[in-house]
């Protein structure tokens, strides 16, 4: 209600100012154009053209205030036009007169000083409605912006929450997965204990065997020969034969042969 008051006395103020500018140009230019047929000599058919020279110049030095405003420029030149244009319509109406009594010189200011403040008002308003207007955009620039930074933030705040599921997720299945190892790991351990229980035991006697064996088969090898053969270093055969019962070498001919008792 407040906005539709402010709006009505905005547009009713700005219609009342362009009445009292239309009339008072119209009084003005009747005045000047009588003044440049009869005091100047103007043809009466281009005569219409000193009272829009005139008033076109106060209203386009008014414009040309109006955009300085805007846009934060100076502004003296035209306010000093638009004063010389005021003065020149008051000489103008005031020499059209044939007498300079009290109520003439009056009437003579009056009717351009309003002509010239109307002008003013006008494009004070103006002025003010453009102000407004870019005001209203640049609120609504920012809420279209911050509604935008809103949007921004909630599908931010989405990919977040996915994130952390996701991330839930796979720390679940992390632990899942830990879990399987160490069951694996036990079961692992446990099978390796079982094999270990029923593997068969190798006989103590398997390496003596085969040292016996390896002496029956080769009589006249001799300690390095018999290294050799089993893969062994010469001191562990010269060691072990030490320790078995029965074995010895004889002379035999030229040389010395294994002796292998039962």
């Amino acid at each position: 209600m407040k906005k539709l008051n402010e709006n009505s006395i905005a547009f009713w103020s700005a219609v009342f100012v362009l009445v009292i500018t239309l009339a008072s140009f119209a009084l003005s230019f009747t005045a000047i154009q009588d003044f440049a047929v009869r005091k100047v000599g103007v043809p009466y058919g281009l005569s219409f053209l000193v009272p829009v020279i005139v008033g076109g110049m106060i209203l386009v030095m008014a414009l040309s205030v109006l955009r300085a405003k805007l846009f934060s420029e100076s502004s003296w030149i035209a306010m000093g036009m638009i004063l010389v244009g005021t003065a020149v319509s008051i000489a103008f109406n005031l020499f059209h007169n044939e007498s300079f009594d009290m109520y003439t010189i009056s009437y003579s200011v009056i009717v351009p000083s309003f002509l010239a403040i109307s002008f003013h008002v006008l494009m004070g308003q103006v002025e003010g409605m453009m102000e407004r207007g870019n005001k209203i955009r640049s609120l609504q620039d920012l809420n279209n912006r911050l509604n935008e930074l809103k949007q921004s933030i909630l599908e931010r705040r989405a990919e977040d929450t996915k994130k952390r599921e996701t991330i839930a997720k796979l720390e679940t299945k992390e632990d899942e997965l830990n879990e399987t190892i160490k069951a694996l790991e036990t079961e692992i351990k446990a099978l390796r204990n079982e094999r270990k229980k029923i593997a068969p035991k190798k006989p103590k006697t398997a390496k003596k065997d085969v040292l016996i064996e390896f002496l029956k088969a080769n009589p006249r090898a001799s300690y390095q020969e018999v290294a050799d053969g089993l893969k062994m270093s010469k001191s562990t055969v010269y060691n072990r034969i030490q320790k078995l019962e029965g074995v010895r070498q004889v002379p035999n001919g030229s040389g010395q042969v294994w002796e292998v008792g039962e």
